[in-house]
């Protein structure tokens, strides 16, 4: 069986958030992460609980540069929790191209990505993402949340057993509910990333690629995208003023 890995990537400038002294990784939210600890914590604490509670030993951190504080914070790992190295940016221009630079570090491997700004429960819910992939014939598994943010999601249709049909990006209306926020993949889809991050053309309407781009050409180069619903679970994006306010305990 191919190696697991955790992937994070960690090279947003944060600019949602306005001028802060620090990465918004390290933003300190309340929450009960695996071991029960409510008291506030970085969010990127989270995800890697999350990769720890699914077995996954070490881990890849994508940092822009001038994100050092990431690194001097997090160290070799927390206690507990995956193995940590760090590969930094000069610059990036969307997230494709921020996991496609981890390409000669994943290569070969079962990859498991979480957003390090994105609060997620269940805190295991890699761990049947990983069991789907495992048994199933998907290049890719999504873990699917329900959303009332569609219009600030990318929103996930499927079909008989979870298949993934197709993915709205950020819809001004839709009637769909789900939006995916982590995801874990075999090395095909590692493959066919690198390809799309070298090859595919500008956006004609100017915004960066989106990783739910290169998912979009992956169906339709006849790749498998399996998915697992967590009806009663949540997500929120503490990279938005709005749902940082949410994670405080704001409205």
């Amino acid at each position: 069986m191919e190696r697991l890995v955790g992937l994070v990537p960690a090279a947003g400038r944060g600019t949602r958030l306005g001028r802060l002294s620090f990465s918004k990784e390290l933003y300190p939210v309340p929450g009960v992460g695996v071991e029960g600890r409510p008291e506030p914590r970085p969010v990127i604490e989270h995800l890697l609980e999350a990769l720890a509670a699914a077995g996954i030993e070490e881990a890849f951190v994508l940092l822009r540069a001038g994100k050092g504080d990431v690194a001097a914070h997090l160290g070799e790992g927390l206690p507990g929790g995956p193995r940590l190295a760090y590969l930094e940016l000069e610059s990036s221009g969307s997230i494709v191209e921020t996991l496609d630079r981890a390409y000669p570090l994943v290569r070969g491997c079962r990859v498991a990505m979480g957003f390090p700004d994105v609060l997620f429960r269940p805190a295991d819910a890699f761990v049947p993402l990983l069991d789907r992939l495992e048994r199933s014939d998907a290049a890719v598994v999504l873990g699917l949340f329900p959303t009332d943010r569609a219009a600030k999601s990318d929103m996930v249709r499927t079909g008989a057993g979870g298949r993934v049909t197709a993915i709205e990006i950020k819809p001004a209306r839709t009637a769909l509910a789900h939006t995916w926020m982590l995801a874990v993949w075999r090395p095909v889809f590692t493959e066919h990333l690198h390809r799309f991050a070298a090859s595919a053309p500008p956006r004609p309407d100017g915004r960066e690629l989106y990783p739910s781009d290169a998912l979009t050409a992956a169906l339709g180069d006849g790749l498998p995208i399996d998915s697992v619903r967590f009806e009663t679970g949540s997500c929120l994006d503490v990279g938005t003023p709005e749902d940082l306010a949410r994670a405080l305990g704001g409205s």
